[in-house]
């Protein structure tokens, strides 16, 4: 549901609309010159970039990017200028999903033994949707991302242009790079796709599990290879954080699942808060060996990470559990980049990639909660 519910958002934020060239140059003098107090706060736009691009390089969430040069320094810089009206027409569309959610919850779900509710699912996303609409905000967020991650080999962010930014028009460096969804592009540089997903994929597992400060909308034009072979994050209007208990819970959750140890799986649902400490979890157990058996014919490496949780969503409809937001985002971040290498490489295991830095992990955290995991790991 929250998958389908981001698809939607997107789809419904950025269709069948872009700002006129007038209207472009309008809106920032406007949104630069004037706080929503009436009080005026930059100058102009011609005293604050000596360019601007006519027509937009890109299309972010709420709104589009445009290029420009600095006056003052002369750096190119990437322009993001929020999409006049956009908070009123989100508004509109969360109150008309939040209604047929709730119509669906009241006369649907019940009838159909599904318990996870989906009203509350909306009004997350809703929240997280709105907070993107302070650009100030998301600067902050892309500087503490940088601060967090940006020491990995081969991850960074832009730099924020502060002193050009507002609440609606965010400005950035500017940064070479291709999309990895362009393959002819990414090809004609030189690089690989799969290559850079694998960087992803081991910041994506360091943001949940070891700060829980994540992006939870690492879609494929969030995401740039740059020439020199850096992974540059895009777009950090929606993040998210994994609370600590849930970070030790998930890796040990993952050595149940290579033990096979599904009685125990049962209990991290506690721990995650997926069920009600009142809910005997113990008849979900034969429900988990009956689909993992199936499918683990092997190894858990070679499973596809989206068979297992298309697989695990149809077994716990089945019983009352509430998954909460951040979870959901967590499964939407992998699932784009196993999609990305996917279509690059039909042969690529994300939960193979995964493997030695979730090993590495139980190997030197000292946590005494990841201890138990390591010791599980190896005698069981």
């Amino acid at each position: 549901m929250w998958l389908w519910l981001a698809g939607w958002a997107a789809g419904r934020k950025l269709r069948g609309w872009q700002l006129p060239a007038n209207a472009r140059l309008l809106s920032l003098n406007v949104l630069f010159s004037v706080t929503p107090d009436g009080v005026p706060t930059f100058a102009p736009v011609p005293q604050i970039y000596s360019e601007i691009s006519e027509e937009p390089v890109a299309a972010a969430s709420l709104g589009q990017v445009y290029r420009a040069v600095l006056r003052e320094t002369g750096e190119r810089v990437a322009v993001k200028v929020q999409r006049p009206g956009i908070g009123e027409s989100i508004a509109i569309d969360m109150l008309l999903l939040r209604r047929l959610m709730g119509a669906v919850d009241t006369s649907v779900l019940p009838q159909i033994g599904i318990s996870q509710p989906l009203v509350p699912l909306v009004d997350e996303f809703a929240a997280r949707l709105f907070g993107e609409l302070d650009y100030v905000q998301e600067g902050k967020s892309c500087e503490k991302f940088q601060e967090l991650y940006g020491g990995m080999p081969r991850v960074r962010t832009p730099k924020i242009v502060w002193c050009s930014t507002s609440r609606r028009v965010l400005t950035m460096e500017w940064i070479e790079g291709v999309k990895l969804t362009n393959k002819e592009a990414m090809a004609a540089a030189g690089l690989s796709i799969t290559d850079f997903v694998d960087v992803g994929i081991e910041c994506t597992l360091r943001q949940l599990l070891e700060h829980g400060f994540f992006h939870a909308d690492p879609h494929p034009g969030n995401l740039l290879a740059s020439p020199d072979g850096t992974l540059v994050y895009l777009d950090f209007g929606m993040m998210s954080e994994a609370p600590q208990y849930a970070r030790f819970a998930i890796i040990s959750h993952v050595v149940h699942l290579v033990n096979r140890d599904y009685e125990a799986m049962c209990r991290d649902y506690y721990t995650l808060q997926f069920m009600d400490p009142s809910v005997d979890t113990r008849p979900i157990a034969p429900a988990l060996q009956a689909f993992f058996d199936d499918v683990l014919e092997s190894s858990v490496s070679e499973l596809n990470f989206k068979a297992i949780v298309d697989g695990l969503g149809a077994v716990l409809f089945e019983y009352p559990f509430r998954v909460p937001a951040y979870y959901a985002l967590i499964l939407r971040s992998l699932t784009v980049l196993e999609g990305l290498a996917l279509q690059a490489d039909p042969n690529y295991k994300l939960l193979a990639k995964a493997y030695p830095y979730m090993a590495r992990r139980l190997l030197t955290d000292p946590a005494p909660e990841l201890r138990g995991s390591f010791e599980e790991l190896v005698f069981q």
